[in-house]
């Protein structure tokens, strides 16, 4: 049975942070709509019931897809959009980044006395023995 699932979910695009939030939202709509209901609110109640369904089916829909790019696409601009309101975490944003101004807060760079290559060093390290990989050439620095 397992096995079958998997053949089946192969090349589908499965479960993201955007589905997770249609999710949530659909669960959160079901409950406030039990108190729309038990208040006689139903032509509330109708429409909270129609936007759960909607979710519902956007999260079918979506977790079943092949068009992994598209799905992709929207994933990431649901986490643009979204990620202006959340905190990141900066170690791991400065640790693997591309970002020069970024790594250079976890890095001190030193100037080999004899080649003048650029040498990078953890910082935090207090004092330690720096060896150019071109020349060889050891001295001494603070990280």
């Amino acid at each position: 049975m397992l096995q079958k699932l998997m053949q089946f979910m192969f090349g589908r695009r499965g479960n993201d942070e955007l589905n997770i939030c249609l999710i949530v939202a659909a669960l959160i709509l079901g409950f406030v709509n039990i108190f729309f209901r038990v208040f006689g609110l139903y032509l509330v109640y109708r429409v909270v019931y129609l936007v759960q369904l909607i979710l519902i089916v956007m999260f079918f829909a979506r977790f079943l897809s092949k068009n992994i790019p598209a799905r992709q696409k929207e994933n990431d601009a649901f986490l643009r959009f979204t990620g202006k309101f959340k905190k990141s975490n900066n170690d791991y944003n400065t640790v693997y980044s591309n970002d020069p101004v970024k790594k250079s807060k976890n890095y001190k760079y030193f100037k080999c006395p004899n080649c003048s290559a650029k040498l990078r060093v953890p910082k935090g390290k207090g004092k330690i023995t720096i060896t150019c990989p071109k020349c060889r050439t050891s001295f001494k620095g603070r990280s």
